[in-house]
């Protein structure tokens, strides 16, 4: 044979005696092959045969949890699949801080912040799935957690406004978005300046 040429059904074409092919659509295709030979007399030195292949949609996986957590505090990791059961699964996690899980359903706690990425590799018990082992990363952030932190006076008289001031409080990662007063009496307040009332 001096020459194999493909032509798997989807616009793709290969050569050589054992091509190989992505397909990036499920469906059903035909693949044909043609190979030229050395021509003896009457004989054609071509010959054509084909096959029909059926391409099912991947599994499609995917992390579930917040894009952006919180150092120091525990965040919940998970997995969603389409197109697959994950009875019997074998899933085991890494995480770029160094640590590693096995389970559907993680809790971890980043001890700094900064990004990381999140590994899920779920080994698929069912056979008659052609994607055996499925990867999937996801990209975290990790944020330090905002301090809290405010000035008032230690005493006041009943009836007296009081004014607290909250300016000392700061987020490591970006601007603070809310100030929530409680002031002990059941009286509440917002604002980077608590001020309770005259009726106080």
């Amino acid at each position: 044979v001096n020459a194999f040429d493909w032509v798997f059904g989807d616009g793709g074409t290969g050569s050589g005696e054992t091509p190989v092919h992505v397909y990036t659509e499920p469906g059903t295709y035909t693949v044909t092959l043609t190979i030229t030979g050395e021509a003896q007399g009457q004989c054609s030195p071509i010959d054509t045969d084909q096959m029909t292949i059926v391409v099912d949609a991947a599994p499609e996986l995917a992390i579930v949890t917040p894009d952006i957590l919180a150092a120091g505090v525990e965040s919940a990791f998970s997995v969603t699949l389409d197109g697959a059961d994950t009875t019997g699964a074998s899933l085991n996690w890494t995480i770029s801080d160094g640590a590693s899980y096995e389970g559907e359903r993680i809790a971890h706690t980043f001890d700094s912040p900064g990004e990381y990425i999140v590994t899920v590799e779920v080994d698929l018990a069912d056979g008659s799935t052609l994607c055996g082992v499925l990867t999937q990363d996801r990209r975290v952030i990790v944020n330090a957690p905002p301090f809290a932190a405010f000035d008032g006076p230690a005493a006041a008289a009943t009836g007296e406004a009081v004014t607290f001031d909250a300016g000392g409080a700061v987020d490591p990662d970006g601007a603070i978005t809310a100030y929530l007063w409680e002031f002990g009496d059941g009286a509440t307040g917002n604002g980077a300046h608590g001020r309770p009332g005259a009726q106080h």
